[in-house]
């Protein structure tokens, strides 16, 4: 509500009590109090579903189905910024197949763009998972939700998604996540460089496949960062030998754009986990 919209409600009060007075209550001026912006117009898209999967072929692109889409979206006014809602989420429940086929592999994400007058610099990805909430404040803002690669040796699976924005803050208390995968990890190859996701602020015990502890096998992985130019600036290392870690988050170093993972036991899966400071 602003600063117009009360001085309208309390014109309409004048105007009430006045005619009340008059004892002429038959036409009255029309009140409308709302937090939509006047910038939600035909251009925006307050919301829809859509499907996608990863590099789809040509039959599913004629289908409507593509690697990424756009939900919703909304260009303000320029002379202001507000908070802003966006929440999407599945809307298919899906079905693994029966056991011992190629079961379809599914990593959706969101992109996220948002952003004031000039600067529409604010991008972040984050794992969508079943469903996620975030509030952002600018006067532009675009959801699209896409699909990572699947799991090594599995086809990707096709879901539906919705998505949509709302002019008014309602943030979820759940921290967002932006995983990397690091698939079919061979024991003492080093990943090359991979990129810190966007708004990275901690990162969690690295999920692998295999079980680790006493009996089973040892393994170390190792996390390495560095900065812009490539060079070190931080490094932890986990020992699955005696047990495994418990989970745990850890501060990103504040310079570090790129890290490596090396592992001493091979890993057909393994993902590390970021929290995002959104």
């Amino acid at each position: 509500m602003t600063v117009k919209d009360f001085g309208q409600y309390h014109a309409f009060e004048n105007a009430l009590r006045e005619s009340a007075q008059g004892g002429n209550l038959r036409e009255q001026p029309e009140l409308h109090l709302s937090v939509q912006p006047k910038s939600f117009n035909q251009t925006t898209l307050l919301g829809r579903t859509a499907k996608i999967t990863h590099a789809p072929t040509a039959e599913q692109i004629a289908q409507g189905i593509a690697e990424t889409q756009t939900v919703a979206y909304w260009q303000g006014l320029k002379v202001k910024s507000q908070a802003m809602t966006i929440d999407v989420g599945t809307v298919i429940t899906p079905d693994p197949g029966p056991r011992g086929s190629a079961r379809p592999s599914a990593r959706p994400y969101v992109l996220l763009q948002y952003g004031a007058d000039g600067n529409m610099q604010n991008v972040v990805q984050f794992d969508a998972g079943t469903g996620r909430r975030a509030t952002v404040i600018g006067n532009y803002i675009s959801v699209s939700i896409g699909m990572d690669p699947p799991l090594t040796g599995q086809p990707s699976a096709v879901m539906t998604w919705g998505g949509s924005i709302a002019a008014f803050a309602a943030a979820s208390v759940a921290p967002l996540f932006r995983s990397v995968y690091c698939d079919d990890l061979a024991a003492g190859v080093r990943t090359g460089f991979l990129h810190v996701p966007l708004r990275a602020d901690t990162f969690w015990t690295p999920a692998p496949t295999q079980s680790f502890g006493p009996g089973v096998f040892t393994g170390i992985i190792t996390i390495d960062f560095f900065d812009f130019g490539g060079n070190p600036v931080g490094r932890w290392t986990w020992d699955f030998s005696a047990a495994a870690p418990p989970p745990g988050a850890w501060p990103v170093p504040p310079d570090a754009f790129l890290f490596t993972v090396l592992s001493s036991v091979n890993h057909t899966f393994l993902r590390v986990p970021f929290q995002l400071s959104l």
